[in-house]
């Protein structure tokens, strides 16, 4: 979420949307494949008034709202980068 509020450019999200395809961090609804016809969809969206902040809403509606949250059990896996700091307050939290 924190790469989609700063993306600056729609390559920028189109690089987020592929990321988020491959590593399967898109809601259950939404195909991982990104057919040709929805990326010009997508760049068509940018074109007008606030564009990028529609792209950027858009995308947020693609992203699964639970793989923002890391279970314990998971916290030190690397695919999920949670540094230290989140680490020990879970740990101090969850005891």
């Amino acid at each position: 979420m924190e790469r989609i509020q700063a993306a600056k450019s729609i390559k920028e999200l189109l690089k987020i949307w592929r990321d988020m395809a491959e590593d399967s961090f898109l809601n259950w609804y939404v195909n991982p494949e990104m057919p040709e016809e929805a990326i010009k969809d997508f760049e068509e969206l940018g074109k007008g008034d606030n564009g990028l902040e529609k792209q950027k809403h858009s995308l947020a509606e693609l992203l699964d709202k639970n793989q923002l949250y890391v279970n314990v059990s998971e916290i030190d896996d690397a695919q999920f980068k949670v540094n230290e700091e989140d680490k020990a307050l879970n740990r101090a939290f969850y005891g």
